[in-house]
């Protein structure tokens, strides 16, 4: 890989959207030169103070659930057109730093100085994990969201994962599911694994976070009363509208949410192996 090749990768890699042998050669890369390292390191920074630092601001729910379809829909665009805007600026990473800092200005100018009508719904907790992971869920249902690796061999997904999680990986055997594929993306810029389970005409997503940063609250959040109930060493579930239900747990550092579309306790019964379950399945 050249200078020219790993620029054109530094924001997939920042994004976590590398992965096998291209993996491999930008790490490679980077050992090897300083000047592409720290281009690297510029960018990674940037996208990690934005996560820190921006303060979130309501959003009306219809704008909200707009967005979420829109990102949805366009989530192969995105990585085409950022790939055609670092063809353009080449290089030149001060101009491109420039561009998107501005952007960002601008983006959050407009939310943050639109009026909220009066008697419009707000949403809050916009990195609320229960809503992420059944957006998620919903997405591969849908088709929106592929699978970046298929296959239904355990240590093959541990090894996807490898080096990409800030946080120890757990892929537990469900009773009456076996794994089929993963992906990992990342919200407020905190990694979160995917790892899609399948049996019996039923789809099992197992949703996979740091529990230390939903404790924390800036970036990722639960509910109070799930919080509640994890932080005293239990097991949340609750049921969803349309048949779906959720069933959160806590593994050392890692939160783990399975969604599926049953009934909670059906859905605890086919968990009731994994062994750091705080319940007893009905």
């Amino acid at each position: 890989m050249n200078c020219r090749e790993f620029d054109d990768r530094i924001t997939p890699a920042v994004d976590r959207l590398l992965h096998g042998d291209e993996l491999k050669e930008f790490d490679a890369h980077a050992a090897e030169c300083p000047g592409c390292m720290h281009a690297y390191a510029t960018e990674h920074s940037i996208k990690q103070f934005v996560g820190e630092h921006l303060t979130m601001v309501p959003l009306p729910a219809p704008l909200l659930a707009t967005l979420q379809r829109t990102i949805r829909s366009e989530r192969n665009t995105v990585p085409a057109l950022l790939g055609w805007l670092q063809s353009f600026l080449g290089n030149s990473l001060s101009l491109r730093l420039s561009l998107a800092l501005g952007a960002l200005g601008i983006i959050a100018a407009g939310f943050i100085l639109r009026p909220i009508p009066p008697g419009t719904p707000a949403v809050h907790d916009v990195n609320d994990m229960l809503t992420e992971s059944q957006d998620t869920y919903a997405g591969i249902l849908n088709g929106d969201l592929k699978l970046q690796i298929e296959t239904t061999d355990p240590s093959t997904l541990d090894t996807f994962f490898i080096r990409k999680t800030d946080f120890p990986l757990h892929i537990p055997a469900i009773r009456h599911y076996h794994p089929v594929g993963a992906l990992l993306d990342d919200h407020a810029g905190v990694p979160c694994a995917q790892i899609v389970y399948a049996g019996e005409g039923i789809i099992v997503c197992l949703h996979q976070t740091c529990w230390k940063t939903v404790q924390d609250g800036r970036l990722l959040s639960l509910p109070e009363h799930a919080l509640d109930v994890l932080r005293d060493g239990g097991t949340y579930s609750e049921d969803e509208e349309g048949g779906r239900s959720v069933v959160v747990w806590t593994d050392g550092r890692t939160l783990s949410i399975a969604v599926a579309s049953m009934p909670s306790h059906r859905l605890l019964g086919d968990l009731a192996s994994v062994s750091a379950l705080a319940v007893s399945p009905p």
